[in-house]
């Protein structure tokens, strides 16, 4: 039996060695006859929370910080919106009379958004000098094209217009608005304006023909009339030849106006089928060409095209043709001719919207005209058609001998009265050219500064909040999962063991400096050391044991720090007390006595050293270690044996009151059950926070299964206060 001859103190308060739990998920564990509860308590949530608060918060914030990222960016920046309204009055009454209101047809405002957008319109308000000079459109690529995309025409009311456009430009927005629609509002006046000379016209021509009508009919019944009052046979005669020559011209006129009313339809009919098709009609190369160098790009390469071609014209007049500048200026007119042509195809697609938006537009005035003629032409041929049924009446009259009665008819009464209707709507048509426009500004543009930065606000801070929030239940989730071993009451309560007693947690390096501080916890250390002692004590006397083995479920959790704490406090007793370290793969009991690690338990059960020579007195009175030793393959076989473990446990029986031994953990490796099969009772050592709940458990059930007496735990990291104990009576006594 070896003794230590150093002088220094065993090291029997430092703290255990705690190691990072598996990241497994073992199922909850329930009380004894209760099925296993899927879910938590909100307490053992706020409880599994508090001990990852430190990662849940640095996770939590990292989470809330790109959520809130996130959502700023994804939702639309608080672009400004800027609001033209204009007014479009209703037709109070056509100039062929009372006729239904195009504002409320759906293809009038459908045109009114087209109009709007056309190529033709933006080019031109791009090239306004105030829209020019204006920073994006010099630095876009397509000026015209992004006007076109941030437009959005919606009808506020049958009247009202509403012309909106977004950017990030509060000034510029206003500019190009504002230019938009004055450009708009002057072509659609434009395009009234030229309507209305149209009709003007037209009526103006219908009028001078009906004058002629009623200046002939006049003179017809003055010259009757001369001819005296009373109706003869010859005065009757001439009358009905004149009817009837009357009669025979007008069916002559109406079968003029219905051959013009056939054309007048064939030619919409043809127009219609123009207009559904204007996509899909050719265009004449020419016109192509003469709209395509009207772009910037096939303008500027058409204008040195040009230059190259006048420089190729002055060589011929100064070099030879086999001069190498005369080859060189014909090669350079090739590569600007195909770039030009490249610069055509380029722009094809563009100048062939262009122009079909063009046709579209003409075919749609066309239209309308068209359909004005047919209007008036198809009254006029009913017009006609009531004076021919008129006439045909007077003639069967006369024919019948009832010449007074045809004579008392006022037949200039209609002629005078479409005369008068024409009249009237002739003047109403030049009242309106003097007045204002239909189409008139409401309201220039106003700019809306950033519409969504509140909803951005608002959306972003719940998005932040959100992920912190989801952050916190799900690591207090797994945590819980880990059921970590956090109160005394739940080992007694879940796992129904007993606990011999509590070892209070080491406090910080600077807690331990400080002498009103340091003093009580070691007080308190000690105590509570002394407590679990006697219980254990008690029980093994009780129970007639000797070998008590002290383990725990995993590494980390206090057992080796247990094991020689409860040696040194059986030795301050007068007990001959041994702490046999079995921990073999991993030892460190030595290291708190500062005694050698060899020869120890490994070269005893391999029968390289004698038991006598392993057993070393520690710097404690009554106090004998046996170190681990170095552990190998033979060792292990050794130990797997039983009889070596057993003969060992025998031959220290009769050399000390009692022997703790520090043993590996239960579930990583089968050294603890080996040697728990040789031993009288087992200690288990939990570490509060530490431990985990399930393991724990298996750890029980393995001891139970091989017939181990398990004689309870001993709760390891708990908080000492000592104003519960009271500092008098937990406080260094004098040896």
């Amino acid at each position: 039996m070896r003794t230590n001859s150093g002088t220094a103190t065993p090291a029997l308060l430092l703290p255990p060695v705690a190691t990072a739990l598996a990241v497994d998920r073992p199922p909850a564990v329930s009380l004894p006859g209760q099925p296993p509860r899927a879910f938590p308590t909100p307490l053992e949530l706020l409880v599994a929370l508090k001990r990852r608060w430190a990662v849940a918060l640095g996770v939590g914030a990292l989470l809330a910080v790109t959520a809130v990222a996130a959502v700023w960016f994804a939702l639309p920046s608080g672009k400004h919106q800027a609001r033209a309204l204009v007014q479009v009055r209703k037709n109070q009454a056509s100039y062929l009379g009372k006729g239904t209101n195009e504002l409320d047809s759906d293809g009038f405002k459908q045109n009114q958004a087209i109009l709007l957008k056309t190529r033709l319109l933006l080019n031109r308000v791009v090239a306004k000098p105030k829209v020019a000079a204006l920073p994006q459109i010099q630095d876009s690529p397509d000026p015209a094209k992004a006007i076109e995309t941030s437009i959005l025409v919606k009808w506020e009311s049958p009247e009202i217009m509403a012309v909106t456009m977004t950017g990030d430009d509060a000034v510029a927005l206003k500019t190009v608005l504002d230019t938009l629609v004055t450009e708009y509002l002057e072509d659609a006046q434009s395009d009234e304006k030229q309507l209305r000379e149209t009709k003007l016209k037209l009526l103006e021509a219908t009028k001078a023909d009906l004058v002629k009508q009623i200046a002939a009919k006049q003179a017809n019944l003055q010259a009757l009339a001369q001819t005296g009052n009373s109706p003869d046979a010859h005065t009757n005669s001439v009358t009905l030849n004149l009817y009837v020559s009357e009669f025979t011209r007008m069916l002559a006129e109406i079968g003029r106006l219905q051959k013009e009313v056939r054309l007048l339809e064939t030619e919409r009919t043809d127009l219609d089928t123009q207009l559904k098709n204007v996509d899909q009609l050719p265009i004449e190369p020419d016109v192509l060409q003469r709209t395509a160098a009207d772009a910037p790009q096939v303008r500027d390469r058409a204008e040195a095209l040009a230059r190259a071609k006048v420089e190729h014209k002055r060589l011929e007049s100064q070099v030879t043709t086999d001069h190498p500048l005369f080859a060189k200026s014909l090669e350079e007119i090739k590569k600007l001719d195909k770039e030009y042509q490249a610069a055509v195809q380029e722009v094809r697609p563009e100048v062939e919207g262009l122009i079909r938006t063009h046709r579209r537009r003409e075919l749609v005035a066309k239209l309308e005209q068209t359909a004005e003629k047919l209007k008036y032409l198809n009254r006029q041929v009913a017009a006609d058609e009531d004076d021919k049924k008129r006439l045909e009446g007077q003639i069967q009259s006369m024919r019948k001998g009832s010449f007074g009665a045809m004579l008392e008819t006022d037949e200039l009464k209609p002629l005078t009265e479409r005369r008068d209707t024409i009249s009237r709507e002739i003047l109403q048509l030049q009242l309106e050219q003097r007045a204002d426009s239909r189409l008139q500004l409401r309201e220039e543009a106003v700019v809306s500064l950033n519409q969504n930065l509140q909803r951005k606000m608002l959306m972003s801070g719940v998005a932040g909040f959100g992920g912190l929030g989801l952050v916190l239940v799900v690591v207090a989730l797994l945590e819980w999962r880990t059921r970590r071993v956090d109160s005394v009451d739940l080992v007694v309560n879940e796992m129904g063991m007993r606990v011999l007693g509590t070892i209070p947690a080491f406090p910080t390096k600077n807690a331990l400096r400080e002498a009103d501080t340091g003093q009580p916890w070691r007080c308190a250390m000690n105590e509570c050391v002394s407590a679990a002692r006697t219980m254990l004590l008690h029980t093994a006397k009780a129970n007639g044991m000797q070998v008590i083995m002290v383990t725990s479920a995993t590494e980390g959790e206090g057992k080796t720090s247990l094991a020689c704490q409860l040696g040194t406090s059986l030795a301050s007793t007068g007990l001959r007390t041994l702490v046999l370290d079995s921990d073999m793969r991993n030892p460190t009991a030595h290291q708190l006595f500062d005694v050698p690690l060899t020869p120890g338990c490994a070269e005893v059960l391999s029968r390289d050293a004698d038991l006598t020579d392993a057993i070393v007195q520690t710097s404690v009175p009554d106090l004998w270690l046996i170190p681990a030793g170095n552990c190998t393959t033979r060792v292990l076989a050794a130990l797997a044996q039983g009889s070596t473990v057993e003969g060992l446990f025998d031959r220290l029986r009769g050399q000390f009151d009692i022997i703790i031994v520090d043993s590996c953990p239960i579930l990583p490796v089968a050294d603890a059950l080996l040697v728990g099969q040789h031993v009288d009772g087992v200690l288990m050592s939990i570490m509060q926070n530490v431990s985990q709940l399930p393991k724990v458990v298996t750890a029980s059930e393995k001891l139970v299964q091989l017939n181990i007496p398990l004689l309870g735990a001993v709760v390891s990291g708990t908080k000492a206060d000592h104003a519960v104990y009271g500092y008098n009576y937990v406080k260094q006594l004098p040896a």
